[in-house]
């Protein structure tokens, strides 16, 4: 007599591995997310420091916000939606010289900050 069908150990067999399987991938995908908000905060703190650098650049080299000292302000991200704190030291150097060190980092939250550091020269106009 022919065997048509499968039999109940297969099924059962074939569906844990599907389980298995289903379950690994949902991990993945799970990682996935978690991996992709924290690159979004990155880039966006990143993006944060890339426009203050250029504001601080188009200052007069006596504006007040280069002024030595520590200054800050809390900008809301309308793409991340998340409230991002930034601020920068600016210190008097020799010869109309200064160095600022920029920094952006998402508030409440324990993703890690992005900072940058320049050097503005009074006779060279940056």
């Amino acid at each position: 007599m022919a065997r048509r069908g499968f039999t109940l150990i297969e099924t059962l067999v074939s569906l844990a591995m599907a389980a298995f399987l289903i379950s690994g991938t949902a991990g993945l995908m799970i990682r996935a997310a978690r991996l992709k908000i924290k690159s979004d905060i990155l880039t966006a703190s990143a993006g944060l420091v890339r426009d203050r650098l250029a504001r601080l650049r188009s200052l007069s080299f006596d504006d007040p916000d280069l002024e030595e000292g520590g200054h800050g302000e809390v900008i809301a991200d309308r793409a991340t939606g998340r409230v991002f704190r930034v601020s920068w030291q600016v210190e008097d150097g020799s010869g109309g010289r200064k160095a600022v060190r920029l920094r952006a980092e998402p508030e409440r939250s324990p993703e890690r900050a992005v900072e940058a550091r320049v050097l503005l020269d009074a006779s060279l106009g940056f």
